[in-house]
């Protein structure tokens, strides 16, 4: 008791660790929509005094959450025409094509070096020369089989492809079976930026999933892996493989609707 009345314990914690805490903004003045209870629910709270944005309420939020990714979801046609775009892709033969160059290089560096080193035995070439051809080979040999390694195989490419469709049409299904872990990773990898104004929230989604990009097929070449460097891929790679491994985990969890 003595150390209660003196405060050495210190002040008691009443922190809740509300689901979308951090993840939105006033879209007015730019401050955090701070969460707090009252009453038995969850509110949002805009602290600027002078602006117009005030509170929203938990469930608002997860409601226009919930609508927005609805209405971002391809339906069964879009998919279907997004198959039919990858099936007319040349990213599968272009990835042949490289992984058929590189072996070719590959054999030929590896054919110098073993020529270089026979005529290191026959004494024909000095051993300065041959450290130095050898060294220059040796680095070219291995740049040559790092390039090979890293090109994807045309399963993986099409695995990636499946699952990012199944991704695309289930974008609400996914939020709603989350974990509130899972729901707030859904949020931050689906919406670039997450607003509210007045009693109103805004989203900006990531740039691969903007209607315009869904619809037209502009993603035909993006689930190229070797292409991620590029284009849409440079700005989305991250989100997207994030929502990706939400997807493969709700999955392969046998007590998950989605298993369905």
């Amino acid at each position: 008791m003595q150390n209660i009345k003196s405060g050495r314990y210190g002040k008691v914690s009443t922190r809740h660790d509300h689901l979308y805490r951090g993840l939105f903004r006033c879209g007015l003045c730019a401050g955090p929509m701070i969460p707090e209870r009252q009453k038995g629910r969850v509110y949002y709270r805009c602290h600027t005094s002078s602006c117009a944005t005030k509170t929203i309420r938990e469930d608002g939020l997860e409601a226009a959450i919930q609508s927005t990714l609805s209405s971002l979801e391809i339906t069964e046609e879009q998919a279907g025409a997004l198959e039919q775009a990858w099936v007319h892709d040349t990213c599968v033969e272009d990835q042949a094509r490289r992984r058929d160059a590189l072996r070719l290089n590959l054999a030929a560096e590896t054919g110098r070096l073993d020529r270089l080193t026979n005529l290191a035995i026959d004494g024909t070439i000095d051993p300065d020369t041959f450290a130095r051809k050898k060294r220059d080979l040796t680095l070219s040999i291995a740049a040559l089989e790092e390039d090979l390694a890293g090109l994807p195989d045309p399963a993986a490419i099409k695995a990636d492809r499946m699952a990012f469709l199944e991704l695309a049409k289930s974008l609400a299904w996914l939020h709603i079976h989350g974990t509130a872990a899972e729901k707030r990773e859904i949020v931050e990898n689906a919406f670039s930026n997450r607003t509210v104004v007045g009693r109103n929230v805004d989203f900006e989604p990531y740039q691969w999933l903007q209607p315009d990009r869904l619809t037209q097929g502009v993603l035909s070449g993006a689930l190229c892996r070797d292409t991620y460097r590029t284009g849409i891929a440079e700005h989305c790679h991250a989100p997207l493989s994030k929502l990706l491994n939400i997807k493969r985990k709700r999955c392969n969890d046998k007590n998950s609707p989605m298993r369905a």
